[in-house]
């Protein structure tokens, strides 16, 4: 793990548009059911990257830039951690989207992938994903990048499916270059999706 050097607020900034967009598809689906947040349970906790767990990288706690909330309906519900400061040294969001089948979950993975590097476009080419997926060497499907401007790292961005839980992980102000960090960070919330939502759904 390594601080980014310059730039923090312009990628966090930027990212908050590639979370939205990633987002989009499940929240319009959740406004339409009239599903709303709530506190998560100790066990959905664990299912995302906590303050707790950015603590262990150097990341400063501050209950005034931390939000956790859980949403569901209809069999499908999202957890979801995001840090986000008027003027942030890092920014995260973590979520973890779990589905009522693995074949939504692999469509979801597919979509979020594809609409979080897309997002990007929106930020008038200042920013750029470099895929490394050496990064991840864990989960039925996954996705690792390096978000750079220009050749500085900025941050990174994951999607890891586990079963039928869809895990993303947005980070600017600091970056993971190293599979061991990468697994330190990520690996407790994988280990969690198995525990909770094991092999028992085959569909």
């Amino acid at each position: 793990m390594k601080k980014s050097t310059l730039g923090i607020l312009i990628a966090a900034g930027a990212l908050i548009i590639i979370a939205i967009a990633g987002g989009l598809v499940w929240l319009v689906n959740v406004a339409i059911k009239g599903a709303t947040p709530k506190p998560p349970s100790a066990d959905e906790r664990k299912l995302v990257v906590t303050p707790e767990k950015l603590a262990e990288f150097g990341v400063t706690l501050n209950p005034k830039c931390d939000s956790l909330t859980m949403m569901g309906t209809f069999g499908t519900k999202q957890i979801q951690y995001e840090r986000d400061c008027d003027t942030p040294d890092v920014y995260a969001q973590s979520m973890a989207q779990v589905n009522p089948t693995k074949l939504e979950a692999r469509q979801s993975f597919t979509l979020l992938v594809a609409t979080m590097k897309g997002g990007l476009r929106l930020t008038g080419g200042k920013l750029n994903v470099e895929p490394h997926p050496e990064l991840l060497t864990f989960g039925e499907q996954r996705y690792a990048a390096i978000i750079k401007h220009g050749d500085d790292p900025r941050g990174n961005l994951f999607v890891i499916r586990q079963g039928r839980v869809v895990h993303s992980i947005i980070i600017t102000g600091i970056y993971f270059d190293e599979p061991d960090a990468v697994r330190e960070l990520l690996g407790p919330v994988i280990e969690e999706s198995k525990k909770q939502y094991g092999p028992k759904d085959a569909r």
